[in-house]
């Protein structure tokens, strides 16, 4: 009794100076005790729910501007509410939350609330409750009708509330390359000069000292965070973002039971070159788990998301990849897949689209883009418009959709497509390659491109490319090495038997992964030490390339045991190479044999046609 009244004596004697009195929190919730797909009632009975065009619950996400995990507030009606008990306080209050979009709408019950104010992604609301009153009720619903919201760190509290500390990199990710004169770490915001603790997740590849000066040592990820405690003014927070760092030696680095890769690492010059100025909102925003803070793939799993959204930093676009109608959906660290019924939503907020580019690396099944407004002319739209919804015929196949290149009427321009790009082709003569533009190596002299069509018997089969759409892996050969220009080109082609896997905006790639459904092993490039030739080894453990690299997929179900393939070498051979093909005049020659047809199937009686027998590619007549 003594403790309460000397408390409320405090309070009292703030009052009286003209002073506020501390922060008294009464409820907050920020999602810390619970885990992905729960749902608020599971760990709270004063919560409750709604879903509404999706699912209402629990993201390993931070869209919200808070930490992981976060609620995800379904879109078209769905809501959270909760019970919060008073403890014998009454008055003044405020609640406040942090949202990604101002699409939530806040009623009480037991209280009258105020006029909502916004400053970023934080919301406050003053509330008001008479004397007597025991409890409130507060329901957030999303009245968005095509949009999820991210809703974290709500608080219900009297006093004054601490600060925000304000800390930002203004970045989620960034890529450097080792000794470059060009790079550009991204600088720490601390507007409120707070003292911080800088860390990298893993010094082998980086280190940050006190000063936040970076250190780079060798190729590969790791996360850069500011982190403040907290004092009694400023609520403690941590921010964060991926640094990836490139090797500047060609080969990029050493292959496990490979040896050195030739091209296939991270080559100086190996990028994208525009030869020419851009003015851009940005080279597409890339439809990939990193941006939509999500990974998921497979044939109708259980948990399929309904909706997975998120924003373009640069130009404020926001893009919803939505199951909508369809039974299907994919989301992978390099496309998303377009199915019927499914519905990608690109909306712009106060500004117009008036153009949308997409680039489709694949249509299986002859899907045709639609949309509910504009001009659709292939995969390129046109008109004028807030949002966007595109979507495709019914039946079976998709889309495969790599990023999404958006016009605004009152923003940046869009990006000019260049010219040309340069190749850089290292003494080895060979490179792994694939870019975000269209490129056609039709007519070039020393240099050419190969898709791989087939593969048996650790042989892989390379096939000639002329039209190379973007996002393609390709294999480049060249007669010496140096800088080759390639022309970029309005034409597409698509490569459906095509085993190389392109990565123009860099990734990590795991040892076997998982593809609708079906398990593949990942090979790198490197140098065979028996043959001293460039050839495509299973990598041991989990790898990251750089911007412009591509590997090879191979179907697991077609393979011996993975500790097997694990030690196996694929040695390369080409399509139009005439000392890799040889002519069988009697079919009987090959009836005991191993024979492959170029995709990799064993076949076990040979017709007329191109086969690989015994590991040589082998024309049976």
């Amino acid at each position: 009794m003594i403790k309460q009244f000397r408390i409320t004596m405090l309070a009292l004697v703030a009052m009286l100076c003209g002073s506020a009195f501390a922060e008294d929190v009464i409820w907050s919730e920020d999602w810390s005790n619970y885990v992905k797909d729960d749902v608020p009632s599971v760990n709270n009975d004063n919560y409750s729910e709604t879903d509404g065009g999706g699912t209402t619950k629990i993201y390993e996400d931070a869209l919200a501007g808070g930490t992981a995990p976060e609620l995800l507030i379904a879109k078209n009606g769905g809501s959270f509410t909760a019970t919060v008990e008073l403890g014998g306080k009454t008055g003044e209050f405020v609640l406040s939350y942090m949202a990604n979009y101002d699409r939530i709408t806040v009623t009480a019950e037991n209280a009258t609330l105020g006029e909502k104010t916004k400053s970023g992604n934080n919301y406050t609301i003053p509330v008001t409750v008479e004397v007597g009153v025991s409890y409130i009720v507060l329901t957030f619903t999303n009245t968005d009708s095509k949009s999820n919201v991210r809703f974290d760190d709500v608080k219900l509290y009297q006093g004054v509330a601490k600060a925000n500390a304000g800390l930002s990199w203004g970045t989620a990710s960034r890529t450097v390359t080792i000794g470059a004169d060009d790079n550009v770490f991204p600088t720490l915001s601390n507007e409120n000069n707070l003292p911080v603790v800088y860390n990298s997740s893993d010094e082998t590849v980086a280190t940050i000292d006190r000063a936040g000066t970076i250190t780079l040592l060798t190729a590969g990820t790791t996360v850069i965070s500011a982190a403040f405690e907290g004092n009694d003014d400023f609520e403690a927070q941590t921010v964060s973002y991926t640094l990836t760092v490139n090797s500047n030696e060609p080969g990029g680095g050493d292959q496990p039971g490979g040896g050195d890769q030739p091209g296939g690492g991270d080559q100086p010059g190996g990028g994208d070159q525009p030869g020419g100025e851009e003015t851009q909102v940005g080279e597409g925003i890339a439809l990939n788990d990193a941006f939509f803070g999500t990974s998921w793939g497979g044939s109708r799993p259980k948990d399929a998301p309904e909706s997975v959204e998120g924003q373009d930093e640069e130009s404020g676009v926001i893009i919803t990849y939505s199951k909508g109608e369809g039974s299907n959906m994919y989301i992978n660290d390099k496309q998303i897949r377009l199915y019927g019924g499914n519905e990608l939503i690109i909306s712009s907020g106060d500004d117009n689209i008036t153009a949308v580019e997409l680039f489709v690396v694949g249509n299986d099944g002859d899907k045709v883009l639609q949309a509910n407004v504009g001009e659709v002319d292939g995969y390129n739209w046109t008109g004028k418009a807030p949002e966007v919804v595109f979507s495709v015929n019914e039946g079976k196949g998709h889309l495969k959709i790599s990023h999404a290149k958006v016009t605004l009427e009152n923003g940046s321009a869009p990006i000019e497509v260049p010219t040309d790009v340069t190749i850089s082709i290292s003494d080895v003569l060979v490179a792994t390659y694939s870019s975000s533009y269209n490129l056609d190596f039709t007519g070039l002299t020393g240099i050419s491109a190969w898709t791989a069509t087939g593969f048996g018997n650790e042989i892989i089969m390379l096939s000639r490319a002329t039209v190379v759409p973007a996002g393609t892996g390709i294999y480049v050969k060249a007669d010496k090495a140096g800088e080759y220009t390639v022309p970029t080109t309005d034409n597409n082609m698509y490569y459906y038997s095509n085993l190389f896997v392109g990565l123009p905006k860099g990734g990590t790639v795991q040892p076997t992964e998982m593809v609708d459904g079906e398990k593949f092993i990942t090979l790198n490039l490197a140098k065979s030490k028996t043959t001293g030739k460039p050839a495509f080894f299973p990598l041991q453990e989990p790898k990251t390339y750089g911007e412009n690299k591509m590997y090879l997929h191979l179907p697991a179900r077609l393979l011996p045991e993975y500790d097997t393939v694990r030690n196996m070498c694929f040695e390369i051979a080409f399509e139009d190479d005439a000392t890799g093909i040889s002519e069988v005049e009697n079919m009987r020659k090959a009836e005991n044999e191993n024979i492959f047809n170029l995709a990799g199937q064993r076949v076990m009686k040979a017709q007329k046609g191109l086969y690989i027998v015994n590991g040589k590619k082998t024309l049976l007549k």
